[in-house]
């Protein structure tokens, strides 16, 4: 065995115990959780990056907590970001094409 024919190897034997002996990956997995505005996730998270002390919230279950709720869907509707409540789904007269080169 040649002194060149070594050298892989040696590199390989380095990089694999290194591997082994080093800390594992901190990975973090991605995730869609959906949080309302008034969710206690919500309540510290603006605590902590806006300042907003959570005292200013309303409690959760109560009535102003509720009226806050549908305050926000008024002005949400009101500003006609919630759509027009048309169909999503096909109805007579809408013609539905199969092209084959779309699979």
């Amino acid at each position: 065995m040649a002194p060149s024919d070594s050298v892989p190897l040696a590199v390989f034997l380095l990089i694999s115990i290194h591997l082994i002996l080093s800390e594992q990956a901190h990975g973090r997995t991605f995730s869609l959780e959906v949080h309302h505005r008034y969710s206690d996730h919500v309540r510290r998270w603006l605590s902590y990056t806006a300042g907003v002390s959570v005292e200013d919230w309303p409690e959760q279950g109560s009535v102003d907590y509720y009226a806050a709720l549908s305050h926000h869907d008024r002005v949400f509707r009101g500003r006609n970001l919630a759509g027009d409540g048309a169909l999503v789904s096909f109805i007579d007269g809408n013609m539905t094409l199969h092209l084959n080169s779309l699979g």
